[in-house]
């Protein structure tokens, strides 16, 4: 464990913290409520429970990057810093090897079994805001995350700088698609595209919009709307 990465991953989830905490507050002001996706609805779940979910799974997800870099460094970054190409190649074939498998997990997640046991948590929030993008059972939170390595690891190790790129990548769309939150400006096109997607997902078409960063997978195995 390096302390570069240490306190790279300190600066990686306070700003994904932080970007989470706002994008609530838009959701739940009055000011941004006409960039809404959808109003509020009731979930079923009680917030105490929704919030000891958040909470755990926050700190579920900061020991398993803790384990990863203390067991497993030389798999997944290496100190020696790389060109601007080869840092790019790193950060972007580690999300693309992510997401991929995250399609496959995500499409096996709704099989019944799986649903009603696993991933069914996630889904008690119909129009989610961004907080709710850890809230979800435990065990697909660890899987989501070893998936992540795994991309890592299969490009790696990487430079540390796309280690902790890739980490805030991750971790940055992962609350940006679940924040219901739509912008009319060019600017927040992407933004705005991950967004409805996983609207579309969650508000009602359950076998379509699997994969989160990439519409390739969805476009290519017809499962996108």
């Amino acid at each position: 464990m390096t302390y570069e990465v240490v306190g790279g991953l300190v600066v990686v989830f306070s700003v994904i913290g932080a970007l989470g905490a706002a994008a609530v507050w838009a959701f739940n002001s009055q000011r941004f409520g006409k960039y809404r996706t959808a109003t509020p609805a009731p979930i079923r779940v009680s917030n105490p429970q929704r919030h000891r979910n958040i909470a755990l799974n926050s700190t579920l997800s900061l020991a398993c990057y803790a384990v990863a870099i203390s067991v497993a460094p030389r798999w997944l970054y290496a100190t020696e810093p790389t060109g601007i190409a080869v840092f790019a190649a790193q950060v972007v074939g580690a999300l693309v090897i992510y997401d991929v498998l995250y399609y496959v997990m995500h499409r096996a997640m709704h099989l019944p079994r799986l649903m009603r046991l696993v991933h069914g948590v996630h889904h008690r929030v119909r129009y989610p805001t961004a907080r709710d993008s850890l809230y979800l059972h435990h065990a697909e939170l660890m899987a989501g995350i070893m998936l992540l390595l795994v991309a890592v690891a299969v490009v790696g190790p990487v430079s540390t700088w796309a280690f902790l790129t890739i980490v805030l990548v991750h971790g940055l769309i992962n609350v940006i698609v679940h924040t219901n939150l739509v912008f009319p400006h060019p600017l927040f096109a992407l933004w705005n595209h991950w967004v409805m997607r996983h609207h579309r997902h969650h508000a009602g078409h359950l076998d379509r919009n699997y994969a989160t960063i990439f519409p390739f997978w969805d476009r290519l195995l017809g499962t996108h709307a």
